[in-house]
């Protein structure tokens, strides 16, 4: 009984450790975090001075700009000691963030690495502070036009 309940405990640590988590935040300039954000990580090894793709995972960022990225382990597949670390953020109509970047190391497969990732410009968002500040200024200068032409067209045409 205590072979089979031994064995069950090494198995099971070993699929544990075939699974592998990057985990992070995307956030803009500002600080804010960024929802529905691509997010693209990808590991790397060197190779000949060049650092190769080994795998790449895609998703996307939840609630608070987080994201989990799952990779199959230190099983020399995904993800080996040594391997670069790069995340890269997307969004639409904005473009990518530059790549953050860690390095994979035995000590990750109980404690997964958190890369955040920030994009260099800011974004505005609708209901942020920053998209209101951006609503006001556009509103401000259609204001600002309207108001010179109105003050062009003669008295007797108005």
């Amino acid at each position: 009984m205590f072979v089979v309940l031994g064995f069950i405990f090494v198995s099971s640590s070993v699929q544990a450790a075939d699974i592998t988590y990057v985990q992070g935040h995307v956030f803009d300039t500002d600080g804010s975090p960024l929802v529905n954000v691509d997010v693209s990580v990808t590991m790397k090894y060197l190779q000949g001075g060049v650092w190769t793709t080994r795998s790449t995972v895609s998703v996307t960022s939840g609630s608070g700009g987080y994201y989990l990225a799952t990779f199959g382990g230190f099983t020399g597949k995904d993800w080996q000691d040594g391997d670069r670390i790069e995340v890269v953020a997307t969004k639409p109509g904005v473009g990518q963030s530059l790549p953050s970047i860690g390095t994979a190391n035995v000590g990750e497969v109980t404690q997964t690495p958190d890369i955040d990732v920030q994009f260099e410009t800011a974004i505005p968002q609708l209901g942020g502070v920053s998209g209101f500040l951006v609503s006001a200024g556009v509103l401000g200068i259609v204001a600002i036009v309207a108001m010179g032409v109105w003050r062009r067209v003669p008295t007797a045409k108005r």
